[in-house]
């Protein structure tokens, strides 16, 4: 049974001006976009208040910004973008899952980014759109 997630106004507004700083690519620091929306100076000074609330979480959601879109925006860029890219998305599935290898050295690693991006790279965009379907739906 999922509880939905209240958003006030304030955490509606602070996720619109995050998502239009993301998109503008603009370097702004959170207490300043909460001094714009006119949280007080106490919360400014921990946006961590806003910023890691569960209203906040379900604006940017509910902006697209979410665990899934990133997933598939990861996915894409292992089936096609450039390799360099590759390797970045495949180094941020290792931190979301957890598998990175805990000394720099071991071989595993190297291997296992490998594969990933190999076995991406055989799958076909229909493939590959339904799989991405079926993680979402579980």
């Amino acid at each position: 049974m999922n509880k939905e997630v209240k958003v006030s106004p304030n955490q509606e507004r602070a996720a619109k001006e995050v998502a239009k700083a993301i998109k503008s690519k603009k370097l702004i620091e959170g207490k300043s976009i909460l001094a714009e929306i006119g949280y007080g100076k106490g919360i400014q000074k921990n946006p961590k208040m806003v910023f890691g609330s569960k209203g906040f979480k379900e604006a940017l959601k509910r902006l697209g910004f979410s665990i899934e879109a990133a997933d598939l925006t990861i996915a894409k860029i292992l089936r096609t973008g450039k390799e360099e890219n590759q390797i970045k998305a495949s180094q941020e599935i290792y931190k979301r899952t957890g598998a990175y290898a805990k000394s720099p050295e071991d071989e595993q690693s190297k291997v296992n980014i490998t594969f990933i991006l190999n076995s991406f790279r055989g799958l076909g965009n229909k493939e590959l759109d339904r799989k991405s379907a079926e993680r979402i739906s579980e």
